[in-house]
């Protein structure tokens, strides 16, 4: 854990530079600039509103209202759009950065992070634009939205990690991202980002049980949406998987990373 801490520390400015950059090379020509960070999720939640509570009369909780299932959808679909986008650009972050890899001096540990760090970014602005809406349902923001930078840093560590393992996998197995870009949207069906859990058939709860982002969901409804504090069964279900897969993540980066250069 140590190292961990001192190799990310160590190199902090450069992560925050290239995570700025990265974030502004995705806008970089469009005329809306970094307005589309805000306007191209909320579009997105939009149409799912419209689709799975108007058409399809899907509802979370007890209030049967469009208004209701756009918060539970924004507190899905936020985390899960930074963790798809950085999984998808971050399987071949190493490959696209060949030349930085060969650099013997350069910490290429830092290459997922700063992809990871600008889908967060544009996560924590589409998340300011949930608070209207909370206001709007309960007449008052709970304070138990202090706990959105905790969670938001469980989600980074998870992303990290998976990023870590997936992008030192393709070095040496060239159809990873082809299978990462299958897998993909089989865990976001698999996720209860759309449907409550509820849902779900007793004979598959287990998916949902081994599935780390549904419990990080679950952690940012239960305190945003309720004003509730989770229970230790929730907390460890969304906080342990993320533990777990940063460290396991960095352990088989810093293991393949050997012979990066050598296969590039």
């Amino acid at each position: 854990m140590s190292e961990v801490i001192r190799t990310l520390f160590r190199h902090s400015d450069l992560v925050a530079t290239m995570t700025w950059r990265t974030f502004q090379e995705r806008y970089k020509g469009s005329l809306g600039g970094p307005v589309w960070a805000v306007c191209s999720p909320l579009l997105m939640i939009t149409v799912y509103t419209i689709v799975f509570s108007v058409f399809l009369k899907i509802r979370f909780g007890q209030k049967d209202t469009p208004l209701q299932f756009a918060m539970y959808l924004l507190c899905g679909m936020l985390p899960w759009i930074a963790l798809s986008e950085s999984l998808s650009g971050g399987v071949v972050v190493i490959k696209n950065n060949a030349n930085l890899v060969k650099r013997v001096l350069f910490p290429i540990e830092i290459l997922p992070l700063n992809l990871v760090l600008a889908n967060v970014m544009q996560q924590t602005i589409g998340s300011v634009f949930l608070l209207p809406l909370l206001f709007l349902e309960a007449g008052r923001l709970h304070w138990t939205l202090l706990f959105f930078p905790l969670f938001l840093s469980l989600q980074i560590l998870l992303i990290v990690g998976l990023s870590w393992i997936l992008s030192s996998l393709s070095v040496y197995v060239p159809d990873t991202a082809q299978v990462v870009n299958v897998l993909l949207p089989l865990w976001m069906l698999c996720t209860p980002i759309f449907y409550p859990e509820a849902l779900i058939p007793p004979n598959f709860v287990f998916l949902l049980r081994i599935n780390p982002m549904a419990g990080l969901i679950k952690l940012y409804r239960e305190t945003m949406i309720h004003g509730r504090i989770p229970g230790l069964a929730t907390w460890l279900w969304g906080g342990i998987p993320c533990l777990v897969f940063f460290f396991l993540g960095y352990i088989v980066f810093t293991r393949l990373k050997k012979g990066f250069a050598d296969v590039l």
